[in-house]
């Protein structure tokens, strides 16, 4: 049987990862000149030739449904971008992986390319 490990030692790993990641996106929210109040909403899944975000995704053994809208707050957000990464390799159309943020009265698109 295995055995079970007690210690802090993964939690403190994925909490310090946490804070890196925050830091790391505030500071390219700084470079990209986005408003300090706007807030990150998680990766999304862009397609740049139509224009249009990635809202669902539903896989079962015999199909794959996927669903896109042009308007970013109906983007299905994840929250780690290993995540949003799969998602995108999957797609047929070429996908790239954001980062939304809100400001209350506009979002903001971060993409990769």
């Amino acid at each position: 049987m295995g055995e079970v490990k007690k210690s802090g030692g993964v939690k403190e790993r994925l909490t310090h990862a946490n804070i890196k990641q925050q830091q790391t996106i505030a500071k390219l929210q700084k470079e990209y000149g986005f408003p300090e109040n706007a807030k990150f909403c998680g990766y999304i899944v862009h397609l740049p030739e139509s224009c249009q975000f990635l809202t669902d995704l539903k896989i079962t053994s015999s199909f794959i449904y996927w669903a896109f809208a042009k308007e970013p707050d109906l983007a299905k957000r994840f929250e780690f971008l290993a995540d949003a990464e799969k998602v995108s390799k999957r797609c047929k159309k070429k996908a790239n992986v954001g980062l939304l943020f809100d400001s209350g009265d506009q979002f903001y698109i971060m993409e990769s390319e």
